[in-house]
């Protein structure tokens, strides 16, 4: 049995460093996958970033802006929403950040029309101070229900910024973006800005856009954490995730995988090899017990032969099968002969 076991264990211990190294080369390759399909994600972000920020220049050099043609800068950008559908609303922002013109509303505004409140003020702001394009994290739009975002350039005249024009988009378009992706089902991929709020999400978007993201990912977006990291997503799964900012832009591409589905692959086959051993060494212990008895029981029986030797009894060596102990059998019976000669 001991045999046994040490003609076993070298092939399973080698079973198991090989099962080990090809489980810890997929899980390799799976995070090497994931970091780069959520570098490509941040990629298609920014490519419909860039069409929209494009677009929205061309129309900020326009000579309607230019000129302070207002009606006709407002026909020009309901033109821009019907040619690119990332494109809910474009709006006009003065100086004293109110709202001058929003295509989802007629221009010039009715008489006694309330007035649009701006929701993304900061980003106003910034593009005011800085004379730079700008994009605003998740709020609610004034006049629906949805979640937007906005994409904002300056209007510049004599050196400075004397409007702001803004492209609101709808975050179902972002979602959209992402389900484009073709990810596998149980990785969630997001979309965040800096502060950790959610723009997009694959997996029930109407439940956590214009959200925080997890406690996890906030601190990594604070940290700037790199890599493929542990954390817990919204709905407390323990995932593996790597973060990669939009290019160009302040928004940061997310996606986590389940920690179950990466380590899934090595458990089963490390499951299949102790099953197989526990299987296979059951047997070898069986055959060993088998084959202990068996030895045994014809040394038995050698010992009755010699005893029936040296009384000079006639012995029957069929009762042997071992070839072994059969000449054992007939060497004693020539030197009990020797001897009575």
């Amino acid at each position: 049995m001991a045999l046994a076991m040490a003609a076993g264990l070298p092939p399973i211990l080698l079973a198991a460093y090989l099962v080990h190294g090809f489980g810890r080369a997929g899980y390799d390759n799976t995070t090497r996958e994931l970091v780069q399909r959520t570098e490509s994600t941040a990629h298609a972000v920014s490519q419909q970033l860039d069409v929209v920020h494009a677009s929205l220049t061309v129309l900020a050099h326009s000579d309607a802006a230019l000129s302070h043609d207002l009606p006709k800068l407002y026909e020009a950008a309901q033109r821009l929403v019907q040619g690119i559908p990332a494109i809910s609303a474009v709006s006009l922002i003065g100086a004293d950040q109110k709202m001058v013109f929003l295509t989802l509303r007629p221009y010039p505004p009715p008489q006694g029309a309330a007035e649009i409140p701006v929701s993304d003020r900061e980003v106003v702001r910034q593009v005011f101070q800085t004379g730079r394009a700008a994009v605003s994290g998740p709020f609610p739009s004034p006049v629906s229900e949805r979640t937007v975002t906005s994409l904002a350039v300056p209007i510049v005249q004599d050196g400075q910024v004397v409007y702001c024009l803004r492209a609101i988009i709808r975050t179902d378009t972002l979602n959209q973006l992402l389900a484009r992706q073709d990810l596998p089902r149980d990785w969630t991929v997001a979309i965040a800005d800096r502060k950790g709020l959610l723009l997009a999400r694959s997996h029930s978007p109407e439940r956590y856009v214009g959200k925080p993201g997890s406690e996890s990912l906030v601190s990594a977006l604070k940290a700037r954490q790199q890599g493929v990291f542990d954390g817990i997503n919204k709905e407390g799964v323990v995932i593996k995730t790597t973060i990669a900012p939009v290019p160009g832009w302040d928004w940061n591409v997310a996606i986590g995988v389940p920690t179950e589905t990466l380590e899934a692959p090595m458990r089963r086959a490390l499951t299949l090899l102790a099953t197989t051993t526990l299987a296979v060494g059951a047997v070898g212990f069986v055959l060993s017990l088998w084959l202990a008895r068996f030895i045994t029981g014809h040394v038995k029986r050698l010992t009755r032969v010699a005893a029936g030797i040296h009384r000079g009894d006639k012995v029957d060596l069929s009762t042997l099968s071992i070839k072994e102990l059969v000449e054992v059998a007939e060497r004693l019976g020539e030197v009990s002969r020797r001897e009575r000669r």
